[in-house]
């Protein structure tokens, strides 16, 4: 059983090394490539490009239904958010990649503010619509680097499928270092980031980090690591502490 063990860990170093070598020589897109591109995507298809794995037939009920399943499994079911962050309901909650909506809309009948930012001006155009009716909800297309927030004023950042299609680490650096600026201090940050891999030749192509990338990342960022989840995984996750 190690033997077979050892044999897949090795076997999971040896494709992460082939296909990050492969990207080191593969030009990058800029970030505005990539706004261009995730406005594309979601004119195209908007719930399909924000949660594929439902396949293209995805339509708003469902839609809504993968919002509150994972909005409860990943915030609301998350007992180190809740050790650190109860109650909620006096909390200022930075949705990093809030696309549609989907979990945004969740967020609002939890948290007493919550700010979704997306790269994407479509995106956020359907966020609008969907969320008419959440009057705690402050919405924002940017550039994918600076955040329309104030220094120190958010209590809890939260990011799911997003960072893991950002262009270059350069880019996740600049979100990580935007971050540390708008959360107050003993503020939480929860994100997840791409644990495999993948090609840049993929649309949804994105830098793959492990534990020992994060830490490099984060390097004199006033960060601590509360916990970390799915080391070489598809999705890898961290939990934050601003120091």
């Amino acid at each position: 059983m190690n033997d077979m063990f050892n044999i897949c860990e090795k076997t999971i170093k040896i494709k992460r090394r082939m296909v990050n070598l492969l990207n080191e020589i593969t030009p990058s897109e800029s970030i505005f490539e990539s706004k261009e591109k995730r406005d594309k995507l979601a004119s195209e298809h908007a719930k399909y490009f924000i949660m594929s794995d439902y396949g293209k037939d995805i339509d708003e009920p469902l839609f809504k239904e993968s919002g509150r399943k994972e909005a409860e499994a990943l915030v609301n079911g998350d007992q180190i958010l809740h050790s650190r962050l109860d109650p909620f309901s006096d909390k200022v909650v930075l949705e990093i990649g809030c696309g549609a909506g989907r979990l945004t809309d969740y967020f609002a009948d939890w948290f007493k503010e919550v700010i979704g930012l997306d790269i994407s001006e479509t995106m956020i155009n359907h966020a609008k619509e969907r969320l008419v009716s959440k009057a705690n909800v402050r919405l924002f297309s940017t550039d994918g680097l600076a955040y329309p927030v104030p220094d120190e004023t958010v209590n809890f950042i939260f990011s799911f499928i997003v960072f893991q299609h950002m262009p270059d680490k350069k880019t996740v650096r600049k979100n990580f270092e935007e971050a540390a600026r708008v959360l107050k201090k003993g503020g939480i940050m929860k994100v997840q980031l791409r644990g495999i891999p993948a090609e840049k030749k993929y649309w949804y192509y994105g830098p793959a980090f492990n534990l020992r990338d994060s830490k490099k990342i984060l390097k004199g960022l006033p960060f601590s690591i509360v916990q970390s989840e799915g080391e070489n995984k598809k999705y890898f996750w961290l939990w934050l502490k601003r120091t």
